[in-house]
C-alpha cells in the first residue's frame, strides 16, 4: 500500500502518554498504539491517523489542544519537515529528563539491576555543536506545500537532510542549527559551483546522477575539511568540479573525495582520497594535556564541546592501576586508551578501521605514549584466546561499540577472562540492556553515567562501570 493509498483518520482528544525511543510521542487510538513526532508526554492533541499493516500506527500531529509546559518554539524554520532535530520543540532542561527517562526504561525492561541513574551530563552547547555533518544531494527536492508544483530542473536540487520519517526524500536546507558556520554557507557555494558546472545531482528514483554526499568536518582550530562522495566513478567534470570546490571557497582547507559501492546506501567504510589541500587533518588540541589528530575518514566523537567530559570520567572510573592491562575495544583513534595509557602497564586497542589505527599509532606518538599498541581488525574476530595469550590478560576493558552492541560474539572471552572492571560506552540504551544481560552473572553495575552528546535529538549516551563480582 503506497502512501497515498493507506488510510487516514482524524482523532481528537489524544492524551501522549509517553515519549519512545525514537523520540515519538506515543498514544492509544482503538487500542493500537499510536507514534506521533512532534509530541510531548501529557499533552492532549489532535491527530492524523495513518493506517498500516503493523500492529503499531504512525500519525501526523494536526493540533495541540493542551501544550506541556516545557514546549517551546522550534528555532529553525526547517523544524518538523527536517530530520535532523525531533526535540526542537522541547526545552532543553526537558529533553534531558525525557533521556533519562528513556534509559530507565531500557535497563528495566531487561531487568537490570541497579541502584539509580546519575544525573545526565548536559551539553554545553544546546546548538551548534558538531563538528561533522553530511549533507545528501538530490535531484528531485522534497517541495513545501506551499510551494506548489516546480517544473524547472535547477529549482528542484537539493543539498540537504532526509524529510522526517522519509529516508531518500531530501529537503534544500538554507538555514542548520547543529554545526557552526561556514558549514551552511560552505553547503550552498558547493551547491551553487555545481550548478554552475553543470554537475548532476543523485536522483534517488533511478540511481543516476555524480554527487551524492557532501560531508563537512570542522576540529578545534577552526580547519575545515570537505568530503565529496560521489556515485559513481568521478569523470574529468567531477575532477575539474573537485578543483573548483578547492580554489574557489577559502575557508576549506583540503578536499577529499570517496565513491560508494552503492549510493542508495551512502554508508560503511571505503577508500578515501585527498583531492589536494594545505592541512588534510582534524586536530583536537589541549585535551587534559593531550592532542590529537583525526584523519576525515576516522570517527572521533560528534561533539568535541562534551567529549572531554567522556574522556575524563571514563579516566577517573577506570581506577587503572601501575601493572593493569587495559584492553580498548573498539578504541577508533586511541583517545581513550591514550588518555588511561599513563596510568597503565600497557594498552591493547582493537579497530576494525585501518585509518583510525594509523591514526591511534600517530596520536601515541605525538603524545608521548609507548605503552599502547593498537591492532587493525574486527572485534568479534580478533579478540580471542590466542590473541589474550600474545597480549596478556586484561585487568580493564573499555568497550565503545557501534550502535547495534557487541557482546553476543565475545561475551564468552570476556567472561571467561573476567577483568576486574568493564567500562561500557553506548550511543543505544536497548542495544545497552541487552548486553548488559549477558554480565550481571558476573559483575555488579557500580554507576551509570547518562552524557548528552546529541541536544535536540533523543540519543543518548551512557557509561556503564561493571566491577567484578567478589
Amino acid at each position: 500500500m503506497s502512501r497515498k493509498q493507506k488510510k487516514r483518520k482524524i482523532a481528537r482528544h489524544l492524551e501522549i502518554m509517553g515519549i519512545h525511543p525514537s523520540g515519538k510521542g506515543w498514544t492509544l487510538f482503538q487500542g493500537r498504539k499510536v507514534f506521533i513526532p512532534n509530541t510531548i508526554t501529557d499533552e492532549i492533541i489532535s491527530g492524523e491517523i495513518v493506517y498500516g499493516g503493523s500492529e503499531f500506527l504512525s500519525g501526523n500531529l494536526i493540533e495541540i489542544e493542551k501544550p506541556h509546559p516545557y514546549r517551546r518554539e522550534p528555532v529553525c524554520k526547517h523544524f518538523k519537515l527536517c530530520g535532523g532535530c525531533l526535540w526542537q520543540h522541547i526545552q532543553y532542561p526537558y529533553q534531558l529528563q525525557l533521556k533519562s527517562q528513556i534509559l530507565d526504561e531500557a535497563l528495566n525492561y531487561k531487568g537490570i539491576p541497579f541502584k539509580k541513574i546519575k544525573p545526565i551530563i548536559p551539553s554545553e552547547n544546546e546548538f551548534f555543536y558538531r563538528n561533522q555533518l553530511t549533507f545528501s544531494f538530490s535531484s528531485q527536492r522534497w517541495f513545501y506545500d506551499e510551494e506548489g508544483k516546480i517544473d524547472d530542473a535547477k529549482e528542484r536540487l537539493a543539498v540537504g537532510f532526509n524529510v522526517s520519517q522519509l529516508s531518500n526524500r531530501i529537503i534544500d536546507i538554507t538555514e542548520c542549527y547543529l554545526q557552526q558556520e561556514p558549514s551552511v554557507s560552505i553547503a550552498r557555494q558547493v551547491k551553487k559551483i555545481a550548478q554552475d558546472l553543470n554537475i548532476s545531482f543523485f536522483n534517488f528514483k533511478n540511481g543516476s546522477g555524480t554527487l551524492r554526499t557532501l560531508e563537512i568536518l570542522q576540529d578545534s582550530t577552526q580547519n575545515v575539511i570537505v568530503m565529496i562522495g560521489f556515485a559513481s566513478q568521478p569523470d574529468e567534470a567531477a575532477f575539474r568540479f573537485l578543483e573548483h570546490l578547492l580554489t574557489n571557497m577559502p575557508g576549506v582547507k583540503s578536499v577529499f573525495w570517496k565513491v560508494y559501492s552503492n549510493p542508495f546506501k551512502a554508508f560503511g567504510e571505503m577508500e578515501v582520497h585527498c583531492f589536494d589541500g594545505k592541512d588534510r587533518l582534524l586536530r583536537i588540541n589541549n585535551i587534559d594535556g593531550f592532542s590529537f589528530r583525526v584523519s576525515p575518514q576516522s570517527f572521533f566523537q560528534t561533539n568535541r564541546f562534551i567529549a572531554p567530559k567522556l574522556f575524563r570520567y571514563v579516566m577517573q572510573k577506570a581506577e587503572v592501576k601501575a601493572d593493569d592491562t587495559v584492553y580498548d575495544l573498539y578504541c577508533g583513534t586511541g583517545i581513550l586508551g591514550i588518555f588511561l595509557a599513563k596510568q597503565a602497564k600497557k594498552v591493547i586497542g582493537i579497530e576494525f578501521s585501518p585509518a583510525a589505527v594509523e591514526d591511534a599509532k600517530e596520536n601515541a606518538i605525538l603524545n608521548g605514549i609507548h605503552n599502547c599498541t593498537f591492532v587493525q581488525g574486527d572485534v568479534l574476530s580478533t579478540l580471542t584466546l590466542d590473541f589474550i595469550k600474545k597480549y596478556g590478560h586484561p585487568n580493564v576493558v573499555i568497550l565503545d561499540p557501534p550502535r547495534s552492541g557487541t557482546l553476543i560474539e565475545i561475551k564468552k572471552i570476556l567472561l571467561s577472562e573476567s577483568p576486574e572492571k568493564i567500562i561500557y560506552v553506548s550511543c543505544n540504551p536497548q542495544a545497552l540492556a541487552r548486553d548488559l544481560q549477558m554480565l550481571i552473572s558476573k559483575y555488579e553495575i557500580e554507576e551509570i553515567q547518562p552524557i548528552d552528546m546529541f541536544p535536540q535529538t533523543p540519543h543518548i549516551e551512557s557509561v556503564v562501570v561493571l566491577s567484578l563480582k567478589k
